[in-house]
């Protein structure tokens, strides 16, 4: 066989393993994408029994429903963003440049809502204890909101993982620390 006969089996062979690979994978996003939907489908039809079971009437079930139904996102707007994060560096006015830094880092990678919230609680932070709010305080706060709200039982450390304590704290934690 010439070169050329090899060449053009290699770009045939080539061309139809990129065609199997793309029909494996849209296949695979199919039935992925069913399977989610047969599970939210179940997951309903669960809770309406449940519902029917407490004796809720269908007009309740119905309301229920239409309440837990994942409502369309609203874009967010820039106008937004710039307003919630000048609100923002407006309250870390008296900050060091070290902490504004770090907070800021926090504040960008969180979505809107929490951004809001940082700005609500440092803001009702300054209220309470007029003004006198130190880095750490803020900090804290911003760290705390910039965690996720729920951690997987697989990704929560275990009683193992935890910092161990020193001093009285010490022998109490021995008396609970798990074996391995």
């Amino acid at each position: 066989m010439s070169e050329s006969t090899v060449l053009v089996f290699a770009l045939i062979g080539f061309g139809l393993l990129v065609i199997l690979l793309f029909g494996i994978g849209a296949a695979v996003h199919v039935w992925w994408a069913s399977r989610q939907e047969n599970r939210r489908a179940e997951r309903e039809a669960a809770l309406k029994k449940e519902m029917l079971d407490r004796g809720l009437s269908v007009d309740e079930i119905e309301r229920v429903i239409r309440a837990t139904a994942e409502q369309p996102k609203q874009p967010i707007s820039d106008e937004d963003e710039k307003e919630v994060a000048g609100e923002f560096g407006a309250l870390l006015v008296s900050c060091k440049p070290g902490t504004i830094e770090e907070v800021f880092v926090l504040f960008k990678a969180a979505d809107l809502a929490t951004r809001r919230a940082m700005v609500s609680a440092i803001s009702q932070m300054r209220d309470q204890l007029a003004s006198e709010v130190t880095d750490e305080q803020v900090r804290a706060v911003v760290r705390g909101l910039a965690r996720p709200a729920e951690t997987s039982p697989e990704s929560a450390p275990s009683a193992n993982d935890l910092p161990r304590f020193t001093g009285t704290a010490s022998r109490i934690s021995d008396a609970f620390h798990l074996p391995e």
